[in-house]
């Protein structure tokens, strides 16, 4: 088991419903904090903004699954009318089962999304979930976050070829 993730992208918007749909995918496991939005803020970027809008419209559903703060999770879920999955503690997959019922999804129709290796990558990777890396949207980071990122580093995570989607 590899650390590098079944896809590497820039930006979660990279995936689009199209993309998605076409691969069979009906649910997105998402994290906050730097994959929609910047470290302890609750402004989501427009783009990713719309681009939940559009997921939502076309029938995809999505649920944070995220270690951010329990009032941030629950902040991100009022905000799309989400039922609050709770902490999930990752590694180590501790939500993992309530998320998948919550979205009424199976492990092989979804995808989990993330920013840092030895959090969200290596929860999908021990849950049997496909998972997407992306760059972190902002450079503020939890200070213990900052040290992992030398880590991702030093096992090669800025040699990773980023994936195309075939969304161009």
């Amino acid at each position: 088991m590899g650390f590098r993730p079944f896809i590497v992208i820039h930006r979660v918007t990279e995936l689009s419903s199209e993309w998605l749909i076409a691969t069979g995918i009906k649910g997105l496991l998402i994290d906050i904090d730097n994959t929609v939005t910047p470290y302890h803020s609750e402004e989501i970027p427009v783009d990713i903004l719309e681009w939940l809008q559009k997921l939502n419209s076309a029938g995809i559903k999505f649920t944070p699954y995220s270690n951010a703060k329990l009032y941030r999770i629950e902040n991100f879920c009022r905000r799309f009318g989400l039922t609050n999955p709770g902490f999930a503690l990752k590694p180590l997959n501790y939500g993992l089962k309530k998320a998948l019922r919550i979205m009424g999804e199976s492990r092989e129709h979804v995808l989990m999304i993330g920013d840092q290796v030895f959090t969200d990558s290596l929860a999908g990777k021990f849950a049997g979930i496909r998972v997407v890396l992306v760059d972190p949207v902002s450079t503020r980071e939890f200070p213990a976050t900052r040290v992992m990122r030398r880590i991702e580093r030093l096992i090669g995570r800025s040699r990773w070829k980023y994936d195309r989607l075939g969304n161009d």
